[in-house]
């Protein structure tokens, strides 16, 4: 009997590591090949598939497919497989669908075996893209492409390493006549943002490396370390300083402009003898529009400090100190990886913890283990309305912890904008709203310069403004903060000469139902909107 090895053909293996025959002349083949996790399958005399099981990656962790969460059943990347998931199916979530890995097309392992996956699909036609690097050591970004030519491969496609670039001819093989070298930049941990462009976290600053298009011919994502491609961006204190701040994960979402930050301070509280670095998570809006804005920056909780900790209790176990390892942001949501197992769940807005996701009793603490750098990922499933979030796990080998969290309303489900605005005291001019003089109002992504108040009955003094715009057409999306609370508007908008107009299409803010605003001026760079009701004006600065 025999089989073509393409994607989701049960005959597909990697590497076997044993063959057996039973008394009914059943034919039993494992494969458990460099952490690649067990592969039992079970074929009838006639060559049928009887049963399987198969096991995850050692040490790592997969992605969510982009597309598979939004109206589908999520399918998951590692960097050696793909699976695909039917959560209503329990007991039965997970099926392996395709090796990744053709170590006789491609030479050696060129990937890490034990580490984390960052799933994109990028360019048009959309290319499906995987970066991984290591487990607890970040040195490098390794590209691969995925194939469907012969099978389900995902084939070597590039390399940076903070000076080296390596980007492929298309056949998969590296080679030394296709390396670039760069200014250095060593760094901790990276992300990809949903464009393409990668961010590197370093000592004091971030590096972008901007995502330049997939190659029409050897299908490779392409990236330059000519400048102008790569820029360095520091950051704003207490970041700045390494004496006191040791940066870890960087986390850069293209929509809002918003750039989070997690690292830890270089001061350890005495503890019973153990050290227990304060991790400190900050987000900073207009990151690469500028200027920078602070919008929080918090100390997070520890075990010294919170006794609500799930399954922490000392003597810890092997003597580990407790640390947060993984992060990774989804809409207005923060995840955050403990070094034990549960998941904190921080505000996007604010930095405060909502609450903690843990497995059940089966993980313990030591079980439970996420110690890799980039091992969590997190999406949000519209088909179930859920948070999904895998985070690694070590304890338990070749597993990774799956959480699912729903019910949870998120003040920003009417538009994926983040709020990237300034934040600004309103500005006081006590008297009648001026009527605005009309113009073009541009498309694009505006961020609030500054607002004035005419009537400080209802706008108290000193009150605090932050609001985003996105304009595309008659359409209109909002997140805003202000005095009174934060939330999301969509707006289609009609206008004519100096006056405007607008019929709510969706809300989760505080005041629902009406288009504030009356009249308008226009220029190709700003925004400004003067309030029907005659109590305020909004300036918004359009960004590139």
């Amino acid at each position: 009997m025999s089989y073509a090895p393409g994607a989701g053909d049960y005959a597909r293996f990697y590497s076997p590591t044993g063959i057996g025959v039973d008394l009914n002349d059943n034919i039993y083949v494992l494969g458990n090949v460099n952490f690649m996790g067990t592969d039992l399958r079970v074929f009838n005399p006639s060559g049928g598939l009887l049963w399987s099981l198969s096991a995850l990656d050692y040490l790592g962790v997969g992605d969510f497919l982009p597309s598979s969460t939004n109206g589908a059943e999520p399918e998951i990347f590692t960097t050696t497989k793909h699976y695909k998931l039917n959560l209503g199916s329990a007991g039965n979530e997970w099926s392996l669908y395709s090796y990744l890995y053709n170590p006789f097309l491609y030479g050696p392992q060129s990937r890490p075996n034990n580490s984390s996956a960052i799933v994109r699909k990028l360019g048009s036609p959309p290319t499906t893209v995987v970066f991984t690097s290591g487990q607890g050591s970040v040195d490098a970004v390794e590209m691969f492409r995925l194939s469907t030519v012969s099978g389900e491969q995902l084939i070597p496609a590039g390399r940076y390493d903070g000076v080296t670039l390596w980007t492929d001819n298309g056949d998969g093989i590296h080679q030394s006549t296709e390396n670039t070298t760069g200014t250095p930049f060593g760094f901790q941990s990276f992300d990809v943002d949903s464009n393409g462009n990668i961010h590197l976290i370093g000592t004091t600053s971030v590096r972008e490396l901007k995502f330049m298009g997939i190659d029409p011919t050897s299908k490779v994502p392409l990236y330059s370390v000519a400048s102008g491609n790569v820029i360095d961006r520091d950051l704003p204190a207490p970041f700045r300083d390494p004496n006191e701040i040791t940066l870890t994960r960087v986390k850069y979402d293209a929509q809002s402009d918003s750039l989070y930050v997690l690292g830890a301070t270089n001061h350890s509280a005495p503890n019973d003898g153990y050290h227990e670095y304060t991790s400190v998570l900050a987000r900073y809006d207009g990151w690469i529009s500028g200027p920078h804005e602070t919008v929080f920056t918090n100390s997070l909780p520890t075990p010294a400090a919170d006794p609500n900790f799930t399954y922490v209790t000392k003597p810890y176990s092997q003597n580990l100190n407790f640390q947060y390892e993984a992060m990774d942001v989804v809409r207005s949501r923060i995840f955050v990886a403990e070094v034990w197992g549960p998941v904190h769940v921080f505000d996007g807005f604010t930095g405060n913890q909502l609450m903690e996701m843990s497995a059940g009793p089966e993980v313990d603490g030591l079980n439970g283990w996420e110690d890799a750098a980039m091992g969590l990922r997190a999406g949000y499933n519209e088909q179930y309305a859920e948070y999904e979030v895998l985070s690694e796990n070590s304890g338990f080998r070749a597993k990774q912890n799956f959480f699912r969290w729903g019910g949870e309303t998120d003040p920003k489900q009417c538009n994926a904008l983040g709020n990237a605005a300034f934040t600004e005291i309103v500005d006081s001019q006590p008297g009648v709203t001026p009527t605005g003089t009309g113009g073009t109002i541009a498309d694009g992504l505006y961020r609030s310069l500054g607002a004035t108040a005419y009537d400080f009955s209802t706008v108290p003094a000193g009150s605090m403004l932050r609001d985003t715009l996105r304009v595309s057409g008659n359409t209109v999306q909002t997140a805003v903060i202000d005095w009174a609370a934060y939330g999301s508007q969509n707006f289609t908008i009609q206008t004519s000469g100096s006056s405007i107009t607008g019929t709510e299409t969706c809300s989760n803010a505080y005041d629902s139902g009406t288009w504030p605003f009356s009249s308008y001026t226009a220029t190709p760079t700003q925004l400004t909107l003067f309030s029907a009701s005659g109590r305020y004006s909004v300036t918004y600065i359009r960004i590139p």
